[in-house]
């Protein structure tokens, strides 16, 4: 997600400058810009997240996260 995320950013971004220099509405790269910049974030949301669960896996915790019953 992070890889794609990038990918849209960089086209929203350029096409943001096309439009400001073109003189048309910039509502389009806006959205290809914000989306691209949300996959960014969710993506590396989701890695800090999986990291913190193997370290809180290695620090004897169980497997599906229900603590110890």
């Amino acid at each position: 997600m992070k890889i794609a995320g990038w990918i849209v950013l960089v086209l929203g971004i350029l096409s943001l400058v096309g439009s400001l220099v073109g003189g048309t509405s910039v509502v389009g790269p806006l959205f290809w810009t914000g989306l691209g910049a949300y996959l960014v974030h969710r993506g590396k949301t989701k890695e800090r997240e999986q990291k913190e669960k193997e370290d809180w896996n290695r620090k004897g915790g169980q497997e599906d996260g229900r603590g110890q019953a």
